[in-house]
């Protein structure tokens, strides 16, 4: 009896459902001849396009090596051919999670492409030569169920059927913004201006006769795809940054002959972004006890037993309080000077939490200066500076996102609750998904040198005028005649515009959890909808169902396996 599985996109998820899948049929008592197909329309086999070995040097990760704690994968026997396993990335990349200075070291996405492709070739070399895995560098346009199996369509009109179907899909396009649009129809009648709409590939945007010596470029977002076109920007006009504090990472910048004559960052808020502690030492600080983790699991578990008695995203904004307060209180003399009770700091917390430019002794204000804040900030990361209530906030609820992950996924709460939880954890990506201090002091180096301005970043009034964007009235210098949007797109999957995507829609394969996020999938990984089908969602296109879905570490894990085991045990047809 054969029975074939095909995985829809062969990134990080991707390849953790191949080896998950694998390790389950091992384990399968009643044995069936598996076929596996794999399509990844990039070639980037294992990595995906986010985590391509081949990508530039400039975009870095924001999780450092100390804390990239991917496991490795044993060996698999497969009726009695025994497929190697491979080790974690630690053990595959040797022991330099900081250096000398013992300052955490933050790796460029290209090397941990470089370990996913390795670990995905280690595998799948031996189960094509054993004739159970066929890869394809094919886009696949439509998935249809019929007679009991699914037609999977590419972009070359080939057809292959299938038993089971899993979509481990990363970004996606998505209908484009009307301020998007309408900035595509200056650019169509101007040729003066040039507008990128993807941040990447990068290599794309510096290949251009627009940036030069005499360019004044604009970026709309001012988060790690901005800071990873920033350092594009250097590296390809030959200008550079030096180090002048070791410990610090303060640097100075040099400008090239064809830097850009100003920069120009904005976002809707205007805030920056907190680089992570400098180190292990510091970032324990911030780390809660065994026993205010337990404490949240048990606030969370109490609520999730109940979900249709939540009507708000508060249950969790107080038990993080409680927990942020302790953390707080147990700094001492490392935070800024206050004399709050644990009660008053809870209050600050949740107030804060909800609105960010609250203002209180024991917060950075808001109405500070961009570059302020940022040193502030960079003084906490690297213990020049007293903790202040924010930041610890943000490094804090980092450190409680697996527990947020693995108990708030899957919850069945009013979609209003589920909406209000994602938007939380996105809202404060700016202060827990922040970049290495290097990244920050990489900004303020460009500011300092009057290369980069930040006088308009927040949330300008943008006019279309004959020389370009004008961002600031009052200043013409702030006309910019490149524009690079380096806001990615969210996963709502009702505007994703992939044919596939809108296909599935469209057949009611799968639906949203909520108008604003993606799609509704059981624990197993099966999407919820009107037809019962053997067609599972992991990952990013699941937002709302899971949390979580950017960080790496959960594309290998508890998600993949459940979906493994079900769908094992469904194709030996048994009942799941």
């Amino acid at each position: 009896m054969k029975k074939t599985v095909a995985i829809i996109g062969c990134g990080p998820r991707g390849l953790s459902a191949l080896e998950d899948l694998l390790i389950a049929y091992s384990k399968a008592e009643n044995i069936f001849n598996l076929r596996v197909i794999i399509f990844e329309r990039t070639g980037c086999f294992g990595s995906g396009q986010v985590y391509n070995s081949e990508q530039t040097s400039c975009n870095w990760l924001n999780i450092s090596e100390r804390a990239l704690t991917l496991s490795g994968r044993k060996d698999i026997n497969l009726q009695g051919e025994i497929i190697g396993g491979f080790p974690s990335y630690k053990a595959w990349k040797g022991n330099t999670s900081v250096n000398k200075l013992n300052i955490d070291v933050f790796p460029q996405r290209a090397l941990l492409g470089e370990y996913l492709e390795a670990r995905y070739s280690s595998i799948s070399k031996r189960i094509k030569e054993l004739g159970v895995l066929t890869a394809y560098q094919n886009l696949v346009v439509s998935v249809n169920h019929v007679n009991n199996q699914f037609v999977i369509t590419d972009e070359t009109q080939q057809n292959f059927k299938v038993d089971e179907v899993v979509l481990t899909l990363g970004h996606q396009p998505t209908k484009a913004k009307k301020q998007i649009e309408n900035w595509k129809e200056f650019e169509a009648t101007n040729d003066a201006v040039k507008l990128f709409e993807q941040p990447y590939p990068i290599s794309g945007v510096f290949n251009s006769n627009f940036i030069n010596s005499s360019s004044r470029v604009a970026i709309r977002g001012f988060g790690l795809a901005m800071i990873d076109v920033v350092r594009g920007l250097v590296s390809y006009t030959n200008s550079h940054f030096k180090v002048v504090n070791a410990h610090t990472q303060e640097m100075v910048f040099y400008p090239g002959a064809s830097c850009p004559k100003k920069i120009i960052p904005f976002s809707l808020d205007g805030l920056p972004m907190a680089p992570k502690p400098l180190n292990k030492t510091i970032d324990n600080w911030f780390k809660p006890t065994k026993e205010q983790l337990k404490f949240l699991i048990s606030k969370i578990t109490k609520h999730t037993a109940q979900p249709e008695n939540i009507r708000s995203v508060d249950f969790l904004v107080r038990a993080m309080a409680t927990i942020i307060a302790e953390v707080f209180l147990s700094l001492e003399n490392k935070s800024v000077v206050h004399n709050y009770t644990i009660s008053k700091l809870e209050n600050i917390i949740e107030r804060y939490v909800k609105n960010d430019k609250t203002q209180d002794s024991v917060l950075v204000s808001s109405c500070l200066s961009v570059k302020v804040i940022m040193e502030k900030y960079v003084g906490m990361a690297t213990g020049e500076n007293l903790i202040s209530l924010d930041y610890c906030i943000g490094q804090v609820w980092r450190h409680c996102q697996p527990t947020h992950y693995k108990y708030l996924s899957y919850n069945k709460f009013k979609k209003s609750v589920t909406l209000e939880i994602v938007t939380l954890d996105e809202k404060l990506k700016r202060l827990t998904f922040g970049p290495p201090v290097a990244s920050l002091q990489q900004l303020l180096a460009l500011i300092n040198a009057g290369v980069m301005s930040v006088k308009a970043i927040d949330d300008p009034d943008i006019e279309c005028t004959p020389k370009g964007w004008l961002l600031d009235a009052e200043n013409v210098e702030h006309t910019a005649n490149v524009m690079i949007n380096s806001v990615l797109d969210a996963p709502k999957v009702l505007d994703v515009k992939t044919p596939l995507i809108r296909q599935l829609l469209e057949s009611g394969y799968i639906k949203p959890i909520h108008n604003n996020l993606g799609v509704e999938t059981c624990k197993n990984g099966i999407a919820k909808s009107n037809i019962k089908l053997p067609l599972a969602v992991l990952g990013r296109l699941a937002q709302g169902t899971l949390l979580g879905v950017d960080a790496i570490l959960e594309c290998f894990g508890y998600r993949s396996k459940n979906w493994a085991k079900a769908a094992v045990r469904r194709l030996q047809n048994q009942e799941d």
